[in-house]
């Protein structure tokens, strides 16, 4: 005889239903605690407490439970400063973690306000900035500041310098900064005199009608003058003596041509006797 499946399964269900349910009808009962006279504690012996303060600590940041029946919750936290919130979760301090960076530390002022003591070579509210040790220093003779963390110095441009803030000079440099200035002056002093001089002599002719150089620049015309007319003089004579030395040259020129002649005459005479 074929028996479906599903009624199988469903008769091994139910029969599994009500062996469970004989074996708790025969072996548990029901538990009943004890009533306790007071109602805020509970268990056999009733000294376990039952407000809600006493089972958990539900106020944070270090706030003060109060048990209280008429809030819905059955308690109240108390916050500390700078906290609120129905269990002290919101903080309301200025100073929160990592505010100061750098290892600063956070210094409350009031409620709103806060200051952060910074480690040394931070400045800024937050710490955030380092301190430019080169503030108001000069570095001389064209020396270049660099910030340290701590402190500064002094980068002198040449070897020709040095200190704290390239203040001494070699004594090289020193030599030739005295002969420099020295030379200088003296031009100066030579310029100064020359535009002076200049100066008095123009005003002497202009404005008094002196003239200090006159017979000097007369003297010098004369001079000039003189040696003109002597040149001048001079220029007849070198024309006698061109056409003297030009006569001499053609008498000679005609004196030889007289004895090529006479050399010609013999020559044809003895050719003819022959």
């Amino acid at each position: 005889m074929w028996i479906p499946y599903e009624y199988i399964l469903e008769s091994a269900d139910a029969s599994l239903s009500t062996a469970l349910e004989s074996v708790v009808d025969e072996t548990l009962t029901p538990f009943m605690p004890p009533s306790c006279s007071n109602s805020n504690v509970i268990g056999f012996a009733c000294n376990i407490s039952f407000r809600p303060c006493d089972i958990y600590p539900y106020c944070q940041n270090f706030g003060t439970c109060q048990n209280d029946r008429n809030t819905s919750r059955g308690y109240l936290c108390e916050c500390k400063p700078g906290y609120n919130g129905t269990d002290c979760e919101n903080d309301l301090r200025p100073c929160k973690s990592n505010i100061c960076l750098y290892g600063g530390t956070c210094v409350n002022l009031n409620d709103i306000q806060f200051f952060c003591n910074c480690t040394e070579g931070r400045t800024g509210v937050h710490c955030e900035t380092q301190i430019d040790y080169c503030y108001n220093v000069t570095c001389l003779n064209k020396g270049i500041c660099q910030s340290l963390p701590f402190d500064y110095t002094c980068r002198c441009t040449s070897s020709s310098f040095s200190g704290r803030h390239c203040e001494n000079i070699a004594r090289s440099v020193i030599v030739y900064q005295y002969v420099s200035k020295a030379f200088a002056f003296i031009a100066i002093l030579a310029l100064t005199i020359v535009a002076g001089f200049i100066i008095i002599m123009d005003v002497l002719k202009y404005g008094f009608g002196i003239d200090p150089v006159r017979e000097e620049r007369d003297r010098l015309r004369r001079r000039r003058l003189q040696l003109a007319r002597n040149n001048h003089q001079n220029r007849p004579n070198k024309h006698i003596h061109r056409r003297c030395l030009g006569t001499i040259m053609m008498a000679l020129q005609w004196k030889r041509h007289r004895k090529r002649e006479s050399l010609d005459d013999e020559y044809s005479t003895e050719i003819t006797t022959s």
